[in-house]
């Protein structure tokens, strides 16, 4: 029965590779719609991926995604921030140069 819960029987590789299938199209369209798109847009994905991957799956699933979205938004703050301490440097490096070649510097 696909539409098992428990996971009993789902070992098989077609019944797993559904389920991947099935995750993959739900998180697609929530990366398009938005995370709130879950039951109005996405509500298809969203029900075939609760139908065909046992709960402990999806469980699973969600809280990899949000794990990942978390990683990837500290990951672009980080990036931001060296961006933009490098911009600094590079401008004090650039008004540096400019004092050394004033004439009456010495």
């Amino acid at each position: 029965d696909m539409t098992s819960k428990k996971g009993e029987g789902f070992h098989t590789k077609d019944k797993r590779e559904l389920c991947w299938a099935a995750r993959d199209a739900y998180f697609s369209c929530l990366d398009v719609n938005g995370e709130e798109a879950a039951n109005s847009i996405c509500a298809q994905e969203t029900k075939i991926f609760n139908d065909v991957c046992p709960k402990s799956w999806v469980v699973h699933f969600r809280k990899a995604r949000r794990r990942q979205q978390i990683d990837d938004l500290i990951n672009e703050e980080v990036a931001q921030s060296r961006e933009a301490a490098m911009e600094k440097k590079k401008e004090e490096i650039l008004k540096a140069r400019e004092e050394l070649k004033r004439p009456n510097n010495k």
